[in-house]
């Protein structure tokens, strides 16, 4: 239900953003857009596959522009430039990842690029992606049929028994696992498998850093071609860390308030804060008497004290961990 109601907010967010810099784009007095629509149609794709796609946008304005903020329609869908910095009239790479999930037919993704230029000139570019995924017929199963590991800690490995067999007890045949990421590994348990059905010891090693993560083993007949897929979701954070480490600010509103999740597998008691920001104040960082998931939480106010594009970012120190923890601020002020 709490990721239902995040990845709402996240698509709510993306169009307001959307019809904000459209209005912008077709009201203002100069001839410069503000919004750079780009389709892209990856055509058709087998399902249960991750899609790497690099989709290039021009930057039509005479100014270069730094990209702020990257924001995607889904958490199956991530994008990263190939520069951070994009020259006046030239092009940038955006390399996207689609993780189809095993679901087929089509599929419609947005990734939304926020920028500006030095003299806070606003510019999004709105990715449309579109294509097919195809299913493939398999009486294959696994149990079980995916694997939620919830906020792991990053480093720490994982273990976890998976079945494998086909529908209507018949041989299972040569099967091969392929893993999309390098922290995953799958270990045939010869003494547990026969010729109707595979155990496999799958260790999990989530990566570091902070953010949702979808991967998967796909298991493959290796004479029949039909496979399935295991999904393996979950969020790593640091050892302390904040979620959400991104906010942003929409525009008509006077007061921020942000609730933030602290990480810390037990404790995590702040010191101090510091803003980086000309363009936004923060009234205070306190600590919350509610709890997520036995995680402490902490309540912040955000107050735009500028006009425009607003770009900030908050260090927490917490006394548990030496490095400073961030929460970026984008968006637009008064």
């Amino acid at each position: 239900m709490r990721t239902a109601i995040i990845q709402l907010l996240t698509v709510t967010t993306i169009v307001g953003f959307i019809q904000f810099y459209y209005v912008r784009a077709t009201n203002a007095a100069t001839a410069v857009r503000s919004l750079v629509i780009v389709p892209y149609n990856f055509g058709d794709r087998p399902a249960g596959t991750v899609v790497h796609l690099h989709v290039p946008i021009r930057n039509p304005l005479p100014k270069v522009v730094l990209i702020k903020d990257i924001q995607t329609s889904c958490g199956c869908t991530s994008a990263k430039p190939a520069s951070w910095k994009v020259t006046a009239g030239g092009a940038d790479d955006i390399a996207v990842r689609i993780n189809s999930l095993s679901v087929g037919g089509t599929f419609d993704g947005t990734v939304l690029i926020v920028g500006h230029t030095a003299a806070a000139l606003p510019i999004v570019w709105r990715i449309d992606l579109a294509g097919k995924f195809i299913t493939s017929s398999t009486n294959l199963l696994t149990i079980p049929r995916s694997i939620n590991l919830g906020y792991p800690t990053p480093g720490k490995r994982l273990f976890q028994m998976v079945r494998l067999e086909r529908n209507g007890l018949v041989d299972l045949g040569k099967v091969k696992a392929i893993v999309s990421a390098p922290w995953i590994k799958v270990v045939y348990d010869s003494w547990r498998s026969n010729s109707m059905a595979a155990e496999y010891k799958v260790i999990i090693r989530p990566p570091q850093g902070s953010g949702s993560f979808h991967e998967e083993i796909r298991f493959q007949g290796a004479e029949s071609g039909d496979f399935i897929r295991l999904p393996i979701s979950g969020h790593t954070v640091p050892l302390i860390g904040v979620v959400p480490d991104k906010v942003l600010l929409m525009p008509g509103q006077q007061v921020y308030p942000l609730l933030i999740c602290a990480a810390a597998g037990g404790t995590a008691t702040l010191q101090g804060y510091r803003i980086q920001s000309h363009g936004i104040k923060v009234v205070s960082v306190r600590e919350s008497k509610r709890r997520m998931d036995g995680k402490p939480m902490l309540k912040a106010d955000a107050l735009p004290t500028s006009k425009g594009f607003i770009s900030a970012t908050l260090f927490l120190r917490f006394k548990q961990w030496n490095k400073p923890v961030k929460v970026m601020f984008v968006g637009m002020g008064q």
